[in-house]
């Protein structure tokens, strides 16, 4: 089930970039194409800010600033380089980020990680050349290190109900703030 999933969330990366690219060719029109591109974005319980400069067609470097927050003691705070490659069109694209985080959990403390995430998405430039943008991604995101999220000793008693919600919490917990998929929507300005 789940390759099906990525098959088709590949197969309609690739169309959609197809149906919104634009057959340019190498001229001095080109040559003044905005390069730059800030974007706010969101994501589960987070949001932040992304900086992407374009250094050859197909081809981009950036930095990224997000900070996730769950109530008043659940937070995380990561710092990412950012690369992106656009296979067949300037608005699909693969990227890969590392970076650093550090994740708060009640009162366990700090812990600092190592992170890194890979994502599929579409970028929709909605000015001529440059202007506001719109893009989504989906993905998988990955906090390496000990976390500070005390594993809870729950015998699999289902009559148990607290004990259950206090594991499905800790569950969700984890897949939020320390490892699982992402989906950000973000809206930028080309410059």
């Amino acid at each position: 089930m789940i390759k099906k999933l990525i098959c088709l969330l590949v197969f309609s990366l690739f169309v959609s970039g197809f149906a919104f690219s634009e057959e340019t060719e190498e001229t001095e029109e080109t040559e003044g194409f905005p390069r730059n591109t800030i974007t706010l974005f969101t994501s589960f319980f987070g949001a932040g800010l992304q900086y992407e400069f374009q250094l050859f067609e197909h081809f981009s470097l950036g930095g990224r600033f997000e900070n996730k927050k769950l109530g008043d003691d659940t937070s995380s705070l990561t710092i990412q380089g950012l690369g992106r490659f656009y296979p067949f069109s300037k608005t699909s694209f693969i990227d890969g980020m590392l970076g650093y985080s550090n994740f708060d959990y009640f009162d366990y403390g700090r812990t600092h990680h190592f992170s890194y995430c890979f994502r599929l998405g579409n970028k929709i430039d909605f000015g001529k050349p440059g202007g506001l943008t719109f893009e989504w991604t989906i993905g998988f995101f990955k906090l390496n290190g000990e976390n500070n999220i005390p594993r809870l000793d729950i015998k699999p008693e289902w009559w148990n109900f607290i004990a259950g919600m206090a594991a499905v919490g800790e569950s969700l917990t984890r897949l939020i703030f320390t490892g699982g998929p992402v989906l950000t929507i973000g809206l930028g300005y080309r410059f």
